[in-house]
């Protein structure tokens, strides 16, 4: 599968947030050095107790775009977090489809 849509487009960073939503700490840390602990309480002190792990994520995902643009694509993403392959096929073509119709 090859995958580099980048999270330069903001309603890619918020369909793909819906998905890692519950996932956003331990992205976070899989991305170090990008994050560390004291970025991760940032996270949730801003974020979370208005909006919750959804935000959370989708922050995350922005600052990661922000910090490291050109790392920062949905197949490293996903080939990072290590998930199984079927959940990645279902994460890509979701968000490709979304992506490309809206």
């Amino acid at each position: 599968m090859q995958c580099k849509l980048k999270l330069n487009d903001m309603k890619l960073i918020h369909r793909l947030a819906e998905y890692l939503r519950c996932q956003w700490k331990f992205i976070g840390r899989e991305l170090a050095p990008c994050f560390s602990e004291i970025d991760l309480i940032d996270f949730q002190q801003t974020y979370f107790i208005l909006d919750g792990n959804h935000e959370c994520a989708y922050q995350l995902l922005r600052e990661w775009y922000i910090r490291h643009p050109d790392q920062a694509n949905i197949r490293y993403l996903l080939t990072r977090l290590k998930l199984p392959f079927d959940i990645i096929i279902e994460i890509h073509n979701d968000v490709v489809r979304k992506f490309i119709s809206s």
